[in-house]
Formats: C-alpha cells, structure tokens, sequence
C-alpha cells in the first residue's frame, strides 16, 4: 500500500524506503519461512 501511495503522490523517495524496500524485506522472510517448513 505505501508503495501505491507514494507513487501515487509523486514521491518516489516514500515509495522506494517505505514501500518497495519493506516489501522485499517481507518477501525475504516469507521465502525463508517458507523453505524452513518445507524442511520440516
């Protein structure tokens, strides 16, 4: 959602460090997450 606001308001800044960045850090850890239950 950030993403999509700070797109949306011309702020490429917000976008990128409040948007895009936290959704890759949150993707990292779901794959992680997601390779630790598939070893168990």
């Amino acid at each position: 959602m950030r993403t999509f606001q700070g797109t949306f308001h011309a702020n490429p800044d917000y976008a990128l460090w409040y948007g895009w960045s936290e959704m890759r850090r949150d993707l990292t850890e779901i794959k992680a997450i997601a390779a630790e239950l598939r070893k168990k």
